[in-house]
């Protein structure tokens, strides 16, 4: 897996998490304006770093599920049971297709069929806002293609030919805001998501400055495009841009004549000889080295991204890592030299990434480092034996202090780094908890009984060893507890209960142990019960079942099979 997809699928996973876990909440309380804002963030940024991998229903299927939060947002639509399923429905689809991202680097077969699926159901919550925009925005534009002059023959040709066989072709005509990064536009990135697109073309839209006096967040460019794809797709795309954007539906014979122009743009040539400018400027320091660089990186990974092919994704990941692992500039200077002898590039994988306090390291090292600290362990256990042989055989008692004195140092920073290497493998229980308020959601649902899951010492820490294996009971506990513990909400309220439930599940330090106690306020387990069910099963015989405590029926929840 490449070391983008790599970074790509942990943190999707985290973000699912935060914006199920948001939903859920949500649910609650529908009018709580942080949380939506937090769910929305999450899937917002799930989209645009899908948007750097071949996974074009994944990004669509998430985009869909962004405006219809950003719906909510807005105060056009209020969150209900049904939006939180059939949202949560699109996640739980999207964190199978990031499964398979894993796994094969690719979507499974049919995922283009799954996402419009998906998407109808979350357009149906929307009724009648994509069609009539994306109506709109197709409808009143002022057809401008002089710039299809800049295509290149091939481009032309297939574009023709596709119009030859009666598909549909789209002139896109997109002039980004001067001030749009200031507002967390990528003007490449939306470019990226046109479906079948057939050929780019990136201008500057009036004449670049000197480049003393260059502002890199000053939007100086306009993108032209063509693609094989139905305009009110491609105008649903554009929908937050639409006043920037012109659309435009090519008639057959747009095509047919017109006289090509083999001048390529000078833009990339001097973007390319900018960073290489920027490579070759004096660093006061490492810090600053490593910053320039990925900031080269960036640059040229959007370029990558946006152009013809020329360099492998791997080869451009590895020339970034190379340069931050102590190359310095001489790896991107070199993939610069390719880049300006081809003026082309490949699409590559790149995005901003957010600057963290977690490390997540593989399993499988912290158990070598757990195997390296015992044997130095050992062999901190043999200097007292060197000391008493230095002053007993040698007879250096001097030696024999020295030894001693190291020892002690040795001892000292060895329990250390023990402790520190057993903190690093201590998680919080959370880590399983977490999956446990959507599935006591679903099951409630599913039985049509209201629980309410209230969740304690959540950040108390044991080995990752045990933590995975606390799953599967946990989730048998809550099984049971949701269909067999807590009764229907009309059985409560005739008991004199709450019509809701509570369902608890806690966690907390006893000494050297970690409790975890799963605990309902529904109708208990009756031992009378346990007995009948014990001897139906052919556990035990009358006489033995009669003659078991209360508390010994209880138990015989325990049984295997029981």
């Amino acid at each position: 897996m490449n070391s983008l997809l790599a970074s790509f699928v942990p943190e999707s996973r985290d973000l699912l998490q935060v914006a199920t876990a948001g939903l859920l909440r949500l649910e609650r309380e529908p009018g709580d304006a942080a949380m939506i804002n937090e769910v929305f963030r999450a899937v917002h940024t799930i989209k645009g770093s899908s948007g750097l991998f071949d996974a074009a229903a994944l990004t669509r299927l998430v985009h869909g599920a962004e405006d219809l939060l950003g719906e909510v947002r807005a105060g056009r639509l209020t969150i209900t049971p049904n939006m939180v399923d059939r949202v949560l429905d699109g996640l739980d689809q999207v964190s199978t297709w990031i499964d398979a991202l894993e796994q094969h680097e690719a979507l499974p077969g049919g995922a283009d069929l799954v996402a419009r699926d998906r998407l109808a159901e979350l357009q149906a919550l929307m009724p009648g806002r994509a069609t009539s925009a994306t109506t709109e925005a197709v409808a009143n534009v002022a057809p401008d293609t002089e710039w299809l002059s800049l295509l290149d023959a091939p481009e032309r040709n297939a574009a023709a030919q596709r119009l030859a066989d009666h598909e549909t072709v789209v002139a896109i005509h997109y002039v980004p805001d001067e001030g749009c990064f200031y507002r967390g536009e990528d003007p490449l990135h939306l470019l990226a998501q046109v479906p079948d697109l057939l050929a780019l073309r990136i201008t500057p839209r009036t004449a670049w400055p000197p480049a003393a006096e260059l502002d890199p967040y000053h939007c100086n460019l306009a993108f032209h495009a063509l693609a094989a794809a139905p305009p009110d797709v491609v105008a649903h795309l554009f929908r937050y841009v639409a006043e920037q954007t012109e659309i435009v539906r090519l008639p057959p014979d747009a095509l047919a004549t017109g006289t090509v122009q083999d001048e390529p743009s000078t833009l990339l040539p001097r973007l390319l000889a900018e960073q290489r400018r920027i490579l070759g400027l004096p660093a006061e320091d490492e810090a600053e080295l490593h910053l320039r660089i990925e900031g080269v990186a960036g640059v040229l990974g959007n370029l990558l991204h946006a152009t013809t092919p020329s360099v492998p994704r791997a080869e451009f990941g590895a020339a970034v890592a190379a340069a931050l692992d102590g190359g310095g500039p001489t790896p991107l200077l070199a993939l610069l030299d390719r880049l300006e002898r081809s003026g082309s590039a490949t699409p590559a994988d790149t995005s901003p990434r957010a600057t963290s306090r977690v490390l997540k390291v593989d399993q499988d090292r912290v158990d070598g480092l757990m195997n390296m600290i015992g044997e130095l362990v050992v062999c901190k256990n043999a200097l007292p034996f060197l000391a008493r042989r230095a002053e007993q055989v040698h007879g250096s008692r001097e030696m024999a202090r020295e030894i001693k004195e190291q020892y002690a140092i040795i001892d000292r920073l060895a329990q250390e780094m023990q402790g520190a290497i057993m903190q690093v493998r201590m998680i919080p229980v959370s880590e399983v908890f977490d999956r446990f308020p959507r599935l006591v959601r679903d099951l409630a649902r599913k039985v049509d009984k209201r629980i309410e899951l209230a969740v304690a010492g959540a950040d108390t820490a044991a080995d990752k060893t045990i933590i995975d294996a606390l799953g599967d009971p946990l989730l048998h506990i809550v099984r049971n507890a949701i269909d067999h513990g807590i009764e229907p909400a009309a059985q409560r309220e005739a008991a004199g209960k709450p019509a809701c439930a509570t369902l608890r599940l806690s966690a907390c330090q006893e000494g050297d142990q970690v409790v975890v106690e799963v605990a309902d306020d529904g109708r208990g387990i009756d031992p009378a019960r346990m007995r009948r069910t014990a001897v139906e099963k052919q556990m035990l015989d009358s006489g033995q079942a009669e003659r078991l405590s209360d508390q010994e029926a209880v138990n015989l929840i325990f049984r295997a099979g029981f």
